[in-house]
């Protein structure tokens, strides 16, 4: 059996995101294991959290126990998309089985990252979220592989909106951008549609 995982970012010893993160460790651990978390995602954790600077914690837990990681970090751009498709691909639950994940990966030629296509939808990218620009409003496909925890913040805020994205109304928008936990939406950016790669 897997464990789970949740990728939480801290900026300037704030955890950003915190009720969202609460919110996805308890039901996908209700899921996951059959029953009711005991406790809260953060409870116990003893964690020195710098004052300054941008961090990943990570924490990776089974049934009964939790370990966390901890480290710098620093946004990658993600500047180009190679489109590949699989119809069967399965990551609703976020864990440390990202095998598939990286075999399409693998697939990404000269892209930075892969769009992925599943029954002819447009589901996420390798490294999150994707969100569409139109010239005037964000739209997230319906159908992601994971609902991340940055994804369902901008969707309860108004700022993005949920739709069904099929893989030939991509090029009806003007670009996109790849949110995660770690990424969040960059307001007035968007790299251009032209850089998704069929």
């Amino acid at each position: 059996m897997n464990n789970l995982v949740e990728s939480i970012a801290i900026k300037d010893g704030v955890i950003l995101n915190l009720e969202w993160h609460e919110k996805r460790y308890q039901a996908s651990y209700a899921e996951y294991f059959a029953k009711k978390s005991a406790h809260s995602l953060f409870d116990n954790l003893k964690l020195d959290l710098p004052t300054k600077g941008y961090y990943k914690l990570r924490i990776e837990y089974s049934e009964y126990e939790r370990k966390t990681e901890f480290q710098p970090y620093s946004i990658k751009s993600i500047d180009s998309l190679k489109i590949v498709e699989d119809d069967y691909i399965d990551y609703h639950l976020k864990s440390t089985d990202r095998k598939r994940l990286n075999e399409l990966f693998a697939q990404r030629a000269d892209g930075d990252d892969i769009l992925i296509i599943k029954n002819g939808l447009v589901t996420d990218t390798w490294a999150g979220n994707i969100i569409f620009y139109d010239g005037k409003e964000w739209f997230t496909p319906d159908s992601p592989l994971l609902k991340g925890t940055q994804r369902a913040r901008l969707l309860a805020e108004g700022k993005i909106n949920e739709y069904t994205i099929y893989r030939e109304d991509i090029m009806g928008f003007v670009g996109f951008q790849v949110i995660n936990a770690m990424r969040p939406m960059i307001a007035n950016h968007f790299t251009t549609i032209d850089n998704i790669i069929s």
